[in-house]
């Protein structure tokens, strides 16, 4: 067994992004995700927020998560892109993990490729105040009992690091305009 690297490197990643470019980064993912699954659907992105409850989420219907994969937006070195075929998007590697400490403390990621089977992940508050990286949990489980349909990712932010602005959403709904999808 190799030596783990230290969660430093998780809190010292998020520092670099800000509040729209973490949001945007998870964007880029579903859009690599629906582009390698070859744009079966109408890509729908959905970014919601609760300022009061201090919770926020993002979905999309880009093609699912399975099991084997949905840890890895969690741990440095692997990427649910390998071995995909042409360029990604989102930032390889290491985007999806930046956005989401970056956003949140304490995250989960349901998700569901046929809308039978959904798998789950999740790292509690606190989680990179803790040295050991196998604490994830995550389980396989019923999609219906989820209500997720196929192809469906959710990632929940859990506890809001720096709670956006109404300006920071403002500008977010205003920059998403920009690129032609829909707020």
């Amino acid at each position: 067994i190799g030596r783990q690297p230290s969660k430093q490197i998780l809190k010292n990643a998020r520092r670099e992004m800000r509040f729209e470019t973490a949001i945007f980064e998870l964007i880029d993912n579903a859009l690599d995700c629906w582009i390698q699954r070859g744009k079966k659907t109408k890509l729908k992105v959905e970014v919601s927020y609760d300022l009061g409850e201090n919770f926020g989420s993002i979905e999309d219907n880009a093609g699912g998560m399975s099991f084997n994969d949905i840890w890895k937006p969690f741990s440095p070195g692997h990427s649910t892109n390998f071995g995909t075929k042409g360029q990604t998007i989102g930032s390889f590697g290491m985007g999806a993990k930046k956005a989401i400490f970056r956003l949140s403390d304490g995250c989960e990621i349901i998700s569901s490729i046929d809308g039978k089977n959904a798998a789950y992940c999740r790292v509690p508050e606190g989680w990179l105040e803790i040295d050991d990286w196998d604490n994830l949990e995550g389980n396989e489980c019923s999609a219906k009992d989820l209500s997720l349909t196929r192809g469906k990712t959710k990632i929940s932010f859990l506890k809001l690091h720096d709670k956006p602005g109404l300006d920071d959403l403002a500008s977010l709904r205003e920059q998403i305009e920009k690129t032609n999808l829909k707020p």
